[in-house]
């Protein structure tokens, strides 16, 4: 939180920047709203439910952590339950806004980029832009982490409930959808399925929004000339470096891409690094028949491979991984010895031949981010 206050989140108001939790605090300067309080009655003896009850009891008890017995809160059970109350306390509170953009502790914005890309629509239409990911009977919604937007016209139309003579004759939000998020693994999920029975379906625009973080970004053609809005599972020390690094590196004129992120880290540029992971992200294990036993012999192998351009050698499974696309990855951790690196020279000639001449502001996809190498996740 206190990374987040001093880069992302450091230049709004109270009035401009609501913080939404579990509880009612006092963080960085910001008052919390507790999203939850008024959820119905009968989900107090919810198991998912409980750790919330606990936490807020054991709060307004004044009893300290240092004085009693732990106990365990499931952050991420008590999750599912924020995102379809949160939506509709910050519509009535700020029923004039134009879009709601939503984000996380560990999510990375890039504000200028993000204005400049919502100058274009018209924040009556039913607009429900992120990051897409395959949830219930195969309906997309917009993945929470790397933050999603939602424009007044989507948030009116979730709203939209059917009047008879004696009154609204369908449930209230939280209501009508509270079945759904005690099913649900996700609070993201359970929202993208209310609007999506409303006739709200997601525009998905990956890479834009990216689940990944600064260090796993898997730089290539799909990660280059692409303006970034939000990332995901970013570290505080990343994100006091990306924000330093932004402010200095904005240009008037363009949007900050993909390619100009590669400079933070610029994976690519070392040769080689031990205890270091750079991922297995769009790679493949060589085959057996290689013999492969040692990281300068994964590295030959890499060579050899028109496509590959960084290779992953882990010693206790003897498994040598290669990849088309190159990031920076991160010190290894666990049993596990690894060791990584990277073919200088096709990184170098990939940068000289991806000069970024266009830029490519990405047409809604619900299915491009999947063609990445990675699956389409399913729960």
């Amino acid at each position: 939180m206190e990374a987040q206050f001093d880069s992302v989140s450091s230049c709004f108001t109270s009035d401009e920047l609501v913080v939404y939790s579990d509880l009612v605090e006092d963080v960085c300067g910001h008052q919390t709203i507790d999203s939850l309080d008024n959820m119905p009655l009968e989900l107090q003896e919810n198991d998912h439910f409980k750790g919330y009850m606990s936490q807020k009891q054991r709060y307004n008890s004044n009893i300290s952590e240092t004085t009693s017995e732990p106990v365990h809160v499931d952050g991420w059970a008590i999750d599912r339950f924020k995102f379809l109350p949160m939506v509709e306390r910050i519509y009535n509170a700020r029923p004039e806004k134009e879009f709601y953009m939503f984000y996380e502790t560990d999510s990375y914005i890039f504000w200028d980029n993000m204005f400049r890309y919502l100058k274009g629509f018209d924040p009556d239409e039913e607009l429900y832009m992120g990051s897409p990911t395959v949830g219930r009977k195969r309906t997309s919604f917009a993945n929470g982490g790397p933050g999603f937007v939602l424009s007044r016209g989507a948030i009116k139309a979730l709203f939209r409930r059917e009047e008879g003579e004696d009154g609204y004759n369908t449930a209230s939000l939280v209501d009508r959808w509270l079945k759904r998020m005690v099913d649900d693994c996700c609070g993201d999920a359970t929202l993208g399925w209310a609007l999506n029975r409303m006739g709200v379906v997601v525009m998905g625009l990956w890479p834009m929004f990216n689940p990944h973080s600064l260090h796993d970004i898997p730089f290539s053609d799909k990660h280059w000339c692409q303006p970034v809005l939000g990332l995901h599972r970013t570290a505080p020390s990343d994100m006091r470096t990306l924000w330093k690094w932004e402010f200095e590196n904005r240009k008037q004129d363009t949007p900050i891409l993909y390619a100009d992120n590669w400079e933070v880290h610029r994976p690519g540029e070392q040769e080689e690094l031990k205890d270091w992971d750079n991922g297995n992200w769009n790679g493949w294990n060589a085959p057996w028949w290689r013999n492969i036993k040692s990281a300068e012999s994964c590295k030959r192998y890499c060579l050899g491979g028109r496509d590959c351009v960084q290779w992953h050698w882990i010693s206790t499974t003897k498994q040598c991984i290669g990849m088309s696309s190159f990031r920076y990855g991160e010190k290894a951790v666990g049993t596990d010895h690894h060791h990584s690196g990277w073919i200088r020279e096709r990184v170098a000639k990939f940068r000289n031949a991806h000069q970024c001449r266009n830029i490519e502001w990405v047409k809604p996809s619900l299915w491009r981010a999947f063609s990445d190498g990675g699956r389409a996740p399913m729960y």
